[in-house]
């Protein structure tokens, strides 16, 4: 599955940024995965699948959340007649879209020559400064502890928004 998705949004992953969150392809992907579901809770007659897909892709664009009940909530706005197994069904949705571009961010890790920091090096992302305290080498995260931070809070940056500091 991971060379078909990388091929549906057409994406080198030696020259292009870590896929984004919200590309329409792991939405999709996302959606594929619950439609059995969706169309064994509505049954015969309950539309095609493209026409499905164009209702869940306009509620996951418009809902207040992404959890089942907006969804489904969404959708009884727009005429569906809903019921909480729908909610169910639906609220398996977000999990599935996050696995699609989890799938995809493993393979751009992979692909992409990315300089991962060792563990106490100095650095910085954005307007926080601190050490490094561990990496997740397969989704390319840098693990820092913040200065001046006297908890165990840790801020999670990808790492190839992560700068170096010569100190």
């Amino acid at each position: 599955m991971t060379e078909q998705l990388i091929m549906d949004i057409k994406f080198d992953p030696r020259n292009t940024p870590r896929p984004p969150i919200g590309h329409q392809v792991f939405i999709r992907k996302g959606i594929e995965a619950i439609l059995p579901a969706i169309k064994a809770w509505a049954g015969p007659g309950c539309g095609d699948d493209e026409s499905l897909i164009s209702d869940l892709t306009e509620a996951l664009e418009n809902a207040y959340d992404n959890d089942g009940y907006n969804l489904a909530k969404y959708l009884d706005d727009e005429g569906w007649i809903t019921d909480r197994v729908l909610v169910d069904i639906l609220d398996d949705l977000s999990g599935h879209i996050y696995d699609a571009r989890a799938e995809a961010v493993r393979l751009w890790v992979k692909t992409a020559d990315l300089q991962y920091p060792w563990k106490g090096t100095r650095v910085r992302s954005g307007n926080i400064t601190g050490i490094v305290d561990d990496v997740c080498r397969n989704m390319g995260k840098c693990y820092v502890k913040k200065d001046g931070d006297t908890t165990n809070a840790l801020h999670i940056f990808d790492v190839e928004k992560v700068e170096v500091l010569n100190e």
